[in-house]
């Protein structure tokens, strides 16, 4: 993703062998305006960043007939979303691990199942509860509920009344996933077409905690049902909406490993954006998007950080908000007001990943008998209650790596072969949550004892795992920082939040469109926010396809 100044150099080297995409510096291909016919020239697209939404974008606009360039500051693409070797001879995704929001649309529109992207789900999820308890949750919600009745029987009885809850919940807001961001109006509008205008009302003013209390009583079920990605105060008004919002993201019908990484995903998108005829540079470092401010004309072009130029008539940033209009934009160019909107937006809170490589698969042993163990335990959630959320939320808000934080325990060396070496596995710990700038030193200096802390949590929970850890590795928030461009780390560019979702995301008025003409924004910084879902480049592209048609190109 293009960033600030902490670029390489920028090298051009040939172009790519055919049938075979290259991933090194360079051009990764020629862009050319398809539509041979016309006399005039197509308006011409720089997009900053080569993340997925960027990816996306590119290709939906590449196969509209722009002529689209694509700027990558790193020398391989991809942003978040890539796979490299994490150990020597253990390849995995790097940061982005697991795929649940993908949408179905982009997949068929860019064809990406014929250009190699296929996944195992991961079922079941394993939730470890504390006290060597856990719960198994199956696609088969009966399963399931047996799971939960050998804690509370009650509340096994009420899985399918919680099921519908947001089942509907979903239905409300998963039409929304792939247009303009809707405003609060529109949403209630549509909840009373389609007859739920109660929910809807409900949805905005109760808490996650509260849709809990009403189903189950056993704070353990609490923990293992609900889902609370991004926003850690589960008793706060609005998060019940916030949940409902994930839910609806939910395109896949639960988690699951891609076949070769996450980095297969956007070799895809780029092999569909070459093929519509767009080019991808690596190695090009976005320096400052040049606005020429006279009577409303807007963005011109970009330069490099070797001082070159490149004209064009659009620009689409895949950087977060804040690296592009208080990093890329002259503060001259800017409108009154909007940097200091946009320095308020919140994105304090970030996730720490610690990728482990392990001499054999976790063990779950400890905390299922035999007859209750998966043969595949490839994703672990270590919570005890919804409180244990609040409390490590607040922790890292606090600028303090949470004394309990949440744990995902993803290994997909057991759903995907192509990521073991030599018997061992490859277990990436997500944690729930981090501060993107610590109180109590540097990252650096926090590194090695937040790593003991982390794997200490696992053994508590998961007894023996300390003995299979071979090697670990550590990605902070200064990481996603420093090598991703990522303010704070912060991997939804802007934190989601109820303040911060739908036409609120990123400012209200903004959509994809700034304040500056022909700048847009297509990352998770934008509706319908972070998850790899693709959403935010497919919703920009359409957004600039509305705005300049197949308008002549400016010179």
């Amino acid at each position: 993703m293009a960033g600030d100044r902490r670029c390489g150099a920028a090298r051009t080297t040939g172009g790519r062998p055919p049938g075979r995409l290259a991933l090194g510096v360079g051009f990764f291909g020629i862009g050319g305006w398809v539509n041979s016919a016309a006399a005039a020239s197509p308006p011409r697209v720089v997009v900053i960043g080569s993340g997925h939404n960027g990816l996306v974008a590119a290709a939906y606009l590449a196969r509209a007939g722009l002529q689209v360039t694509v700027l990558e500051r790193d020398t391989e693409i991809g942003g978040a979303c890539r796979t490299s070797e994490i150990f020597p001879g253990v390849r995995g995704s790097t940061y982005s691990s697991t795929l649940w929001a993908f949408e179905p649309k982009i997949i068929d529109d860019l064809d990406l199942r014929r250009r190699g992207v296929r996944w195992s789900m991961i079922d079941p999820t394993i939730h470890s509860v504390g006290a060597g308890e856990a719960v198994v949750n199956w696609s088969d919600r009966q399963r399931t509920a047996k799971e939960i009745a050998r804690i509370s029987g009650a509340d096994a009885l009420r899985l399918g009344e919680f099921d519908a809850y947001w089942q509907r919940a979903r239905a409300l807001l998963r039409p929304f996933m792939l247009t303009d961001p809707p405003s609060p109006e529109g949403l209630a509008a549509h909840a009373d077409m389609v007859g739920d205008r109660a929910l809807w009302e409900e949805l905005t003013t109760i808490s996650l905690s509260e849709v809990c209390g009403r189903f189950f009583t056993d704070p353990r079920v609490h923990a293992a049902m609900a889902t609370l990605s991004d926003f850690g105060f589960p008793w706060a008004a609005g998060t019940a909406l916030l949940t409902a919002h994930g839910r609806a993201k939910a395109s896949l019908g639960g988690a699951a490993v891609i076949e070769g990484g996450m980095g297969k995903l956007t070799t895809a998108l780029a092999e569909a954006a070459l093929h519509h005829g767009a080019a991808i540079r690596t190695a090009k470092c976005v320096d400052r998007i040049l606005v020429d401010g006279s009577d409303g004309a807007g963005v011109w072009g970009v330069r490099l950080d070797d001082g070159s130029e490149i004209r064009c008539d659009v620009v689409i940033s895949n950087a977060d908000p804040k690296t592009t209009m208080s990093r890329l934009i002259d503060a001259a160019d800017a409108p009154d007001g909007v940097l200091a909107d946009v320095e308020r937006l919140q994105t304090s809170v970030s996730t720490l990943t610690l990728h482990c490589l392990l001499d054999r698969p976790p063990s779950v042993n400890a905390i299922l008998e035999p007859d209750r163990r998966p043969d595949r335990p490839g994703y672990i959630t270590i919570a005890s209650s919804l409180d244990q959320y609040g409390r490590a939320y607040a922790e890292a808000c606090d600028g303090h790596v949470p004394q309990m934080p949440i744990l995902h325990l993803e290994t997909p060396t057991l759903y995907d072969p192509t990521a073991q070496g030599h018997g061992r596995h490859l277990m990436s710990i997500w944690v729930q949550y981090a501060p993107g700038a610590p109180r109590n030193g540097s990252w650096d200096q926090l590194r090695s004892a937040t790593t003991s802390h982390l794997l200490d949590i696992v053994e508590q929970h998961l007894p023996g795992t300390l003995d299979t850890v071979l090697d670990s590795r550590l990605v902070t928030p200064a990481d996603l920082e420093n090598r991703l461009g990522l303010t704070e780390g912060n991997i939804n560019h802007i934190d989601l939040v109820p303040t911060q979702l739908f036409s609120r995301r990123p400012l209200p008025g903004w959509g994809y469109r700034t304040p500056i003409p022909s700048l847009y924004l297509c990352g998770a910084g934008t509706h319908p926010g972070g998850s790899v879902s693709g959403a935010s480049g497919h919703n920009a592209a359409a957004t600039v396809l509305a705005d300049v048609g197949g308008a002549p190109g400016r010179n």
